[in-house]
């Protein structure tokens, strides 16, 4: 779980993040969990990304695993 600070103000904003340490297959519903009384924040954006250093591995991954569907639109776009 990570703490997420007071910015000062409404239009002040911080990027925070968080690693998500489980193991993620398939599609899943997330949820943002907040607590506390009153105005708690602004949310202004969430975004889950690839890290870095997973990026390259799914990319080499991708390229072994093709169907013969996109081995085909591969070939013709040569």
């Amino acid at each position: 779980m990570e703490k997420v600070t007071g910015t000062g103000g409404w239009q002040e904003f911080k990027m925070f993040s968080a690693e998500v340490t489980a193991p993620v297959r398939s599609k899943h519903i997330v949820f943002l969990y907040f607590k506390g009384s009153d105005w708690l924040f602004n949310l202004d954006k969430f975004t889950l990304a690839i890290p870095p250093y997973l990026r390259h591995r799914l990319l080499r991954l991708s390229r072994l695993v093709t169907t013969p569907h996109q081995e085909r639109l591969s070939m013709c776009e040569r």
